[in-house]
């Protein structure tokens, strides 16, 4: 009894004190992690918005972004940030997340310009395959398709794009082709149907 009730209190010692040890190494990292994510967003607003020297977030309502993002399969809009140079607005970035993508979520911003171009495309979470679906990060000219054009909305065909509404899929990755051009379509929407009136 004696042994069953020592070993009991040792393993208890040993629970807390791994507990202490976890809850300490997550307060350590907490503040760096949220730093690199905060850095990586910033570097992906630059990457769209290359002339701005200010993003602000911009209070939004949810529900009317998820009733635009709707249209274009499972996107959610999760930030919006006004794009500005010299207090001047040059436009917005929008981050959106598609959950239909062959590797789950695929997160990234778009650019959308005062005139409705998109100014770019920049990924802040992707899974994809290694050598197909990561493409669409890892192959600028993938995401160069979308760049500098004001359509209503993208659509992905297998082989020879035609138009400015027309996006070639990546080869081998159709599905995350399409994952993201839900993604910028669901963006150029939420502009053009809610945000458009407010850039002069």
């Amino acid at each position: 009894m004696k042994n069953i009730l020592k070993h009991t209190g040792l393993l208890a010692a040993i629970t807390i004190i791994a507990g202490l040890c976890l809850g300490l190494v997550h307060e350590i990292t907490l503040q760096p992690i949220a730093k690199a994510k905060e850095d990586q967003k910033n570097a992906a607003y630059t990457t769209v918005f290359a002339d701005a020297d200010d993003f602000t977030a911009v209070d939004f309502d949810q529900k009317e972004a998820d009733k635009v993002a709707a249209q274009f399969g499972k996107c959610v809009i999760d930030e919006v940030v006004e794009a500005k140079k010299g207090g001047e607005t040059l436009g917005y970035i929008i981050t959106v997340t598609d959950s239909e993508g062959y590797g789950g979520d695929i997160q990234f911003t778009v650019g959308v310009n005062a005139e409705g171009s998109v100014t770019g495309v920049s990924f802040l979470s992707i899974a994809e395959s290694p050598g197909l679906g990561m493409n669409a990060r890892d192959d600028a000219s993938f995401t160069k398709q979308y760049t500098g054009k004001a359509v209503e909305a993208f659509e992905v065909v297998k082989t020879g794009a035609e138009g400015d509404s027309q996006i070639e899929a990546l080869s081998g990755a159709t599905i995350t082709s399409k994952a993201v051009t839900g993604g910028v379509n669901a963006a150029l929407a939420y502009f053009n149907q809610i945000l458009k009136g407010g850039v002069s």
